[in-house]
């Protein structure tokens, strides 16, 4: 129908346009993949939240030594409405998630389920790169999360973590 239209429309001023189908669901997709899907009305329609911003967090590891340690740290999310990307830094690591799924969790509010690698900032530490999994529920309001994590048997360590959310940050 929108090729349809440009075609009419641009034809009424003496332009010849050739527009297919596969073009213009194109750069609708686009659109649509980029910002139409941030307008409330329709996140709640299609159920997938934006959760783009900064976010703080307050973590616990417990080790395979069996000593639980704190740690703090900041998580950014860039997002669409296909993708999603998740980057934690802390004072000795960064990770970043590998792949990522966003699910309505009825209750509670939203719920990620990702995959990351983490690399250490001073190779000299004991801590070593390693993959893992993470659980996070978001509340309803998105302002706040809680999540469950563990690694691999590089480190064979799990831990949970609390999230507030700092900033909202508008799809890239």
């Amino acid at each position: 129908a929108v090729a349809a239209i440009a075609k009419q429309t641009a034809g009424y001023f003496g332009v010849v346009v050739s527009i297919t189908t596969f073009s213009a669901f194109g750069a609708l997709y686009f659109v649509f993949d980029r910002w139409l899907w941030q307008i409330p009305l329709i996140g709640r329609v299609i159920g997938i939240p934006n959760l783009a911003g900064k976010w703080t967090i307050q973590g616990r590891t417990d080790g395979a030594d069996g000593v639980p340690r704190d740690w703090e740290g900041n998580v950014t999310i860039e997002q669409t409405w296909s993708q999603i990307a998740i980057s934690i830094e802390t004072a000795h690591s960064r990770s970043r998630s590998a792949m990522a799924a966003i699910e309505r969790d009825p209750g509670h509010g939203f719920r990620i389920i990702y995959g990351y690698e983490n690399r250490p900032k001073d190779v000299d530490s004991d801590l070593r790169s390693h993959r893992g999994t993470c659980d996070v529920v978001v509340a309803a309001d998105l302002l706040s999360a809680e999540a469950a994590y563990f690694n691999d048997h590089q480190r064979r360590t799990f831990g949970t973590m609390k999230w507030s959310r700092d900033t909202l940050t508008k799809g890239t």
